[in-house]
């Protein structure tokens, strides 16, 4: 396993992967809500 300056620790692996999940869903969310302002 590859390691980083965060200690991997499986209890809290949930949480970067919600992060990424939100973060994909907000620039989604962005780009329609941007494209709605621009039509």
């Amino acid at each position: 396993m590859w390691q980083s300056n965060w200690d991997y620790n499986p209890e809290t692996d949930k949480l970067p992967k919600n992060i990424t999940i939100i973060i994909v869903v907000a620039s989604i969310a962005a780009a329609v809500y941007l494209s709605y302002i621009l039509v």
